[in-house]
């Protein structure tokens, strides 16, 4: 930004033209702007949509057994990272995720699913992490 004195918007575009990457408006939702796929499925992660998990994830983290000396994983290790927890179910956020508009195909592309061998549906990518 500095060297070409360029605002934010327009570094951004020149570094995407020089890298081949074509930039595209996001989408709509309630808010004006529909989140990606992978933000969805990452708010999903980290308890959102108001649905519980099956047991508090960090207690799983800080359970783990670890290196002698790491740290244990504190609250702001989870929310600066923004850590998660996939449900241990073949199809809780391919459900999820479609129920709020997402297609089984933008969700294979952002890699959350994988497209069953015999062509009959989608299975989530990540179970009980």
């Amino acid at each position: 930004m500095r060297r070409e004195n360029l605002d934010f918007g327009e570094a951004l575009k020149l570094l995407a033209a020089q890298a081949g990457v074509d930039l595209q408006p996001r989408g709509e939702t309630g808010l004006g702007r529909r989140q990606t796929p992978g933000t969805a499925a990452g708010n999903r992660y980290r308890g959102g949509d108001n649905l519980p998990l099956p047991a508090d994830p960090r207690r799983r983290g800080a359970d783990r057994p670890r290196h002698p000396g790491a740290p244990r994983l504190t609250r702001e290790t989870w929310e600066g990272w923004q850590l998660g927890y996939a449900l241990d179910s073949w199809d809780a956020l391919k459900d999820r995720l479609t129920a709020k508009g997402y297609t089984p195909e933008e969700l294979e592309a952002a890699g959350l699913v994988i497209r069953r061998e015999d062509g009959s549906g989608y299975y989530d990518r990540f179970r009980g992490r």
